[in-house]
């Protein structure tokens, strides 16, 4: 029986140029998953802590601290803030890298995006509907739907952003004034916003300067 003629492999489908930043945003989401119900569980026996605490009249000063911390452990505070702790320090070891690693897509981007809404604790009212809200989660929210959107766009349709960051961060190189200005201008029309919704800003401005 003659040999089948040889053919070469199958052409490898191109790997994704934030491959890198999507498997370290897939670790994330699953470790932001598992975060979740240890801060539930631990901010509301905080919350009631501090409340039994406010009943002695006490404040929580050198003199008293052996106290406070004996109705931390007494009521289960000092346990689960142990637990949550460590997982977060697992997230941040993420976190930390995808704050390293350059983005080249807007899904890369995203994944910043999200990493960034956690370490600025901007993730803790997901469970609100949009409109209830405060002002930062709410843009911090928006933000990353728009760049999910960008993301899932055909690649005819979606704005090539490598190029334009090139040519910005060229452009900023030789005239650092021109991205000043922007930021001055932006900050003037926005100053009666208060100093918290700067987040809001930041992202804004970062998905216009991307997108070009």
């Amino acid at each position: 029986m003659p040999a089948a003629p040889w053919r070469p492999p199958a052409k490898a489908a191109a790997a994704h140029p934030d491959a890198a930043l999507l498997r370290l945003g897939a670790e994330f989401e699953r470790l932001h998953a598992a975060w979740r119900p240890l801060y539930a569980e631990m901010e509301p026996l905080y919350r009631q802590c501090e409340i039994e605490w406010d009943k002695t009249g006490l404040p929580i000063d050198e003199a008293n601290f052996a106290a406070w911390g004996k109705l931390k452990t007494d009521m289960g505070v000092e346990a689960a803030s142990e637990v949550e702790m460590k997982a977060l320090e697992i997230i941040d070891a993420v976190t930390t890298k995808i704050r390293e690693t350059p983005a080249k897509t807007f899904a890369g981007l995203a994944v910043k995006a999200r990493a960034l809404r956690f370490d600025t604790s901007l993730d803790l009212q997901d469970d609100r509907p949009l409109a209830d809200r405060d002002w930062p989660e709410k843009v911090m929210h928006q933000f990353v739907a728009e760049l999910d959107r960008l993301a899932k766009l055909p690649a005819d349709c979606r704005p090539q952003p490598r190029g334009r960051l090139n040519r910005a961060a060229h452009e900023t190189q030789q005239s650092p004034a021109k991205m000043m200005r922007a930021f001055t201008a932006w900050d003037i029309s926005h100053c009666c916003r208060n100093s918290c919704q700067c987040v809001g800003i930041t992202v804004q401005l970062l998905v216009a300067w991307f997108a070009g």
